[in-house]
């Protein structure tokens, strides 16, 4: 399995251009949905969707640094200017960011082995299960929240490391994004059948969520720009090329 994406990387044009614009995109590998394609060059549905958005916008393309999750996530809680996406929106991060919505929905779902049986029956089953996750990524909480607390949880830095936690037999499952992860299987050559799905957790709506600094205007803006292109022959061409994700 190739081991991509370990290193942050600033794509599109230099951050100097962001911050005199006052914003600075951060993001993370998690294909389809935004990551970096062979060129190093971000890619995905909410990179092309912001694309869409900065045309309504008249607006230049900006930068867009990718980084592991729980290092951007704490940079768009800490600092003025940031905006991190796509960041699913719950009512425990409600008031964490402001928020310009939606991107798309995602189920946040149980992988498991093949041919492997795990006992979610009870809590004291529970007990008995590692479960692998993404280090701060929403599906972290969402195990916690629906086990109540009652499980062992292994944390990686980023998907593909999550992946290997699941090949190596280190952890019994591990949740994560359903498109993330098989569309990474299959970048990565490996068969989906593989791994397949335990049980669906929960479903997401996913965001561009800013940073609270960020004056209202400039969300209005975003969200005025990003309801116009939803509703152009653009947004649905998009849709088009990314079918396996869920729309509202």
């Amino acid at each position: 399995m190739r081991l991509r994406w370990l290193i942050p990387v600033i794509t599109s044009v230099s951050l100097a251009h962001a911050s005199q614009v006052g914003l600075t995109f951060l993001s993370e590998q998690n294909p389809p949905v935004n990551y970096q394609d062979n060129n190093q060059h971000a890619a995905g549905f909410s990179v092309d969707l912001l694309h869409l958005i900065w045309e309504e916008m008249s607006e230049p393309q900006q930068s867009i640094q990718f980084l592991p999750w729980a290092r951007a996530y704490y940079i768009t809680q800490t600092e003025p200017g940031s905006v991190l996406f796509a960041t699913s929106r719950t009512s425990e991060r409600e008031n964490m960011f402001k928020w310009v919505c939606p991107i798309s929905t995602s189920n946040v779902v149980l992988i498991q082995r093949k041919n492997e049986y795990q006992d979610l029956s009870s809590q004291a089953a529970l007990k008995k299960l590692t479960i692998g996750v993404v280090r701060a990524d929403i599906a972290e909480d969402v195990v916690i929240a629906q086990t109540h607390n009652k499980i062992k949880l292994f944390k990686a830095r980023n998907i593909e490391q999550l992946i290997l936690l699941l090949q190596s037999h280190k952890v019994d499952m591990i949740a994560t994004y359903e498109p993330v992860f098989y569309t990474t299987l299959q970048q990565n050559g490996i068969d989906p059948a593989n791994y397949p799905r335990k049980l669906i957790l929960q479903q997401m709506t996913d965001c561009y969520a800013f940073n609270r600094a960020t004056s209202d205007n400039v969300i209005k803006k975003y969200q005025d720009a990003l309801t116009k292109v939803r509703h152009s022959q653009k947004y649905n061409d998009l849709l088009e090329r990314y079918q396996m994700l869920n729309f509202k």
